[in-house]
């Protein structure tokens, strides 16, 4: 990112123990609409360029998914 001109960033230290999520049994099925259609969360990664997403709440994780041959 220290490569991007105008790019605001600063970096954040690891922490030195690890916490591990756990993952919900089920994933949500998450729904957007805009201009009065329906979209679902694969809509959404199909038309940006997005190589990961991870979707957490109350230490979590809802949704992880990865693109172009992503895998972690």
């Amino acid at each position: 990112m220290e490569q991007v001109a105008g790019l605001r960033h600063r970096r954040v230290a690891r922490g030195e123990t690890a916490s591990p999520l756990e993952k919900t049994a089920q994933e949500p099925a998450i729904t957007y609409r805009f201009d009065n259609r329906n979209f679902t969360l694969d809509d959404y990664l199909d038309r940006r360029r997005i190589t990961g997403l991870l979707i957490a709440k109350d230490g979590r994780i809802l949704v992880e998914r990865y693109r172009y041959r992503r895998t972690s």
